[in-house]
């Protein structure tokens, strides 16, 4: 009976009824393909562990993304960053040390003293340990390297912090990593969200100190919880080439490959002035750490195919991102939530149809928008679906993408100039 419900999508027919609903429905969807495959009738078919374990891993990860979502609508907000960081499970002294700390003091006040190491990158902004580990916070989203939280500091300015686990990073000396580390906060642009510190714990573990994006990421910005508010295309024209500036940045400017974008780890500023960030930290990765976070990219929507069999991303790789994020923006559809088709599948599919117009967000196309954004649209659109290209060698570097989004807008600008001489 549960072969025949599983292979017929009825996982609501053999699955406890009181999991479903705290459960992300892909996460169900990975753990039941994973039961479904442990028990085929051949033993060839029955996956690796190594399989497992990567499988494992993306289904955690999609029901981590699940979870933050559940305390976003709650309004997560808890008083220390620690606990906050770590569902108030002392992230920063587990559970036993903790018990012990208390045992031997007989105080627990809730504050973690600080243990580790600060680092400022700057004099920008200067603040304690103690401000980073029991300042108040609240979570702001989540990146496949980690969650990103709002902190207030003890003066009431707000910083982002992403915690990175002590796994993270290659065996490499605290030197060679503040080295690293260093060198990419020295990259300054207007695109990119700038890091001005990180902790490191005595146990390995990264907090990295970011300027605070107040409006989040793009992720919960085109997809928000609660009621979704129109965004028009002057809005969405400048997202997309805030992006195209900031990766041409971070590959002509810098000679770096990000490795892993995506509309959660692509921020706003207070005049939705998008900020990448993540760029970097791709090159500190373990490689079981790189493959498992490349897995949950690929089930996630933004990975190139090719990256399947490619040891490392390129600057083609972060190019087909770029374009899955520009197609999310027009279409107003997160990839993460295309069931039998990728978000690239799904738009080639409509325009082979010529319905064209169908592929953009409906609230979009609802919106008084001129002849001349509808033109931008369409070239936005042909130029997003040259940076998915299933060819590496057939999309556009960086540069080309900003060149031809600024020759888009000259374009319609004069045609726009040309009709109203005429008139």
């Amino acid at each position: 009976m549960w072969k025949h419900s599983y292979l017929h999508k009825k996982l609501d027919q053999i699955i406890f009824k009181d999991i479903i609903p705290t459960m992300d429905p892909t996460s169900l969807k990975t753990f039941s393909d994973i039961a479904f495959q442990c028990l085929h009738d051949s033993r060839e078919q029955r996956p690796t562990m190594s399989l497992l374990v990567k499988k494992f891993h993306t289904a955690l990860k999609f029901q981590e993304h699940h979870e933050m979502k559940l305390d976003d609508a709650m309004g997560t907000s808890q008083t220390y960053m620690n606990k906050l960081f770590s569902k108030g499970k002392g992230l920063f002294l587990g559970k036993k040390k903790k018990e012990m700390a208390i045992q031997k003091t007989g105080e627990d006040n809730g504050a973690r003293k600080p243990e580790g190491k600060l680092i400022h990158f700057d004099d920008t902004l200067l603040f304690t340990a103690d401000e980073i580990l029991n300042g108040s916070g609240e979570l702001m989203g989540c990146s496949t390297y980690g969650r990103y939280y709002k902190g207030t500091l003890y003066n009431g300015k707000r910083v982002a912090a992403n915690k990175l686990g002590g796994n993270f990073t290659k065996n490499q000396t605290e030197v060679e990593v503040e080295a690293e580390l260093r060198m990419l906060a020295n990259i300054r642009h207007p695109n990119l969200l700038t890091m001005r510190a990180y902790y490191i714990l005595p146990e390995g573990e990264k907090i990295l100190i970011y300027d605070y994006p107040p409006k989040g990421n793009i992720a919960t910005f085109l997809h928000p919880l609660g009621p979704k508010q129109p965004i028009n295309w002057e809005t969405r024209m400048q997202i997309v080439k805030g992006m195209a500036r900031g990766l041409q940045s971070v590959h002509i400017g810098h000679n770096i490959i990000h490795g892993n974008l995506t509309s959660s780890n692509v921020f706003l500023d207070e005049d939705i002035n998008p900020k990448i960030s993540d760029f970097g930290l791709s090159q500190l990765l373990t490689p079981a750490t790189y493959s498992s976070l490349s897995l949950v990219a690929g089930v996630l929507g933004y990975q190139a195919p090719e990256l399947s069999t490619l040891e490392k991303a390129d600057m083609k790789t972060d190019i087909y991102s770029l374009g899955v994020i520009m197609l999310e923006i027009l279409t107003g559809k997160s990839p993460r939530q295309m069931k039998d088709q990728d978000l690239p599948q799904w738009v080639r599919s409509i325009t082979q149809q010529e319905w064209t117009s169908e592929v953009f967000d409906v609230s979009l196309m609802r919106e008084h928008t001129s002849l001349e954004e509808e033109e931008e649209m369409f070239k936005v659109l042909h130029l997003a679906m040259d940076c998915v290209y299933e060819l590496p060698l057939n999309r556009p570097d960086a540069h080309l993408v900003l060149q031809q989004l600024e020759q888009i807008r000259s374009e319609t600008a004069t045609s726009s100039s040309n009709d109203g001489n005429a008139s």
